[in-house]
């Protein structure tokens, strides 16, 4: 930034103020916690899946919620559940299969 200083203060909604990685991380475990860990699991999940999440996957997911505050925010715990989920084991397999002339 052509030798200027970065600031790495930030104000976050209701006022709240915190410096760098620690600050945010303090702002988000006080008070965005539930929202930063059900987004961050809604998007693994669906990456995992390679689409969309559809309004059967709700269960799963709040009991991924559960398991994974009942064990820390353990990011292990989330991955673990999400691989071993019913809809990520029995996804279907791509559409395109490759015949002698692609190959």
């Amino acid at each position: 930034l052509a030798g200027r200083p970065v600031s790495d203060r930030a104000e976050f909604p209701g006022g709240v103020e915190g410096t760098g990685l620690a600050g945010l991380k303090e702002y988000l475990g006080n008070h965005r916690q539930s929202e930063f860990v059900q987004h961050l699991i809604r998007q693994l999940f669906s990456y995992a899946l390679g689409r969309s999440l559809m309004p059967s996957d709700e269960p799963i997911i709040e009991d991924m919620i559960e398991r994974l505050s009942s064990n820390g925010f353990r990011f292990q715990t989330m991955v673990s559940d999400i691989v071993t989920s019913p809809q990520f084991l029995n996804q279907r397999g791509n559409q395109t299969l490759a015949t002698a002339n692609d190959l």
